[in-house]
C-alpha cells in the first residue's frame, strides 16, 4: 500500500505537474482513491474491530464502497452542485482502483469479514 500513499502525496506536492498529462491530472486521482479509503477502512477492522492481523474486507464490502463513491461522486453531487462534474471515466478509475486492492491486498489475507463476523456471535 505505500504506492498508492505515495503517488497520491507525490500528485498532490505537484511531482507530476511537469508532465503536462491531462490524463495525470484528471485520472490518477481517481484511481487511487478507492485503493486507499479501502485500506484506511481496513486499519481500524484489523487491528481494533476484529484484532486480526489477517482480516480482509471481503469483495462484497469491496463492492457496496465502490457502488457508494461511484453513486455520490458521479452521479448525486453532480445533480446537487454545478461544482461537481459527473465523469463516467471516473468511474472506470474507482473500478479499476477496486480490482487491484482486492488482488493486491484484500485477497491475500486470510477470510473475508462475514465469516468471522458470524462466529463471534454464535459465541455470545
Amino acid at each position: 500500500m505505500l504506492v498508492p500513499y505515495s503517488v497520491f502525496a507525490m500528485n498532490q506536492l505537484g511531482w507530476f505537474d511537469g508532465l503536462n498529462s491531462s490524463l495525470i491530472n484528471s485520472y490518477l486521482n481517481d484511481l487511487l482513491a478507492l485503493p486507499i479509503i479501502l485500506h484506511l477502512a481496513l486499519i481500524p477492522m484489523k487491528y481494533i474491530v476484529f484484532k486480526d492481523e489477517n482480516h480482509a474486507l471481503g469483495i462484497f464490502n469491496i463492492i457496496i464502497t465502490f457502488l457508494a463513491v461511484s453513486l455520490v461522486f458521479e452521479w448525486w453531487l453532480p445533480n446537487e452542485s454545478d461544482q461537481y462534474i459527473a465523469d463516467y471515466f471516473d468511474v472506470l478509475c474507482y473500478a479499476i482502483g477496486s480490482i487491484w486492492f482486492y488482488f493486491a491486498i484484500d485477497k491475500r489475507q486470510a477470510k473475508p469479514s462475514t465469516n468471522r463476523t458470524y462466529r463471534r456471535l454464535e459465541n455470545i
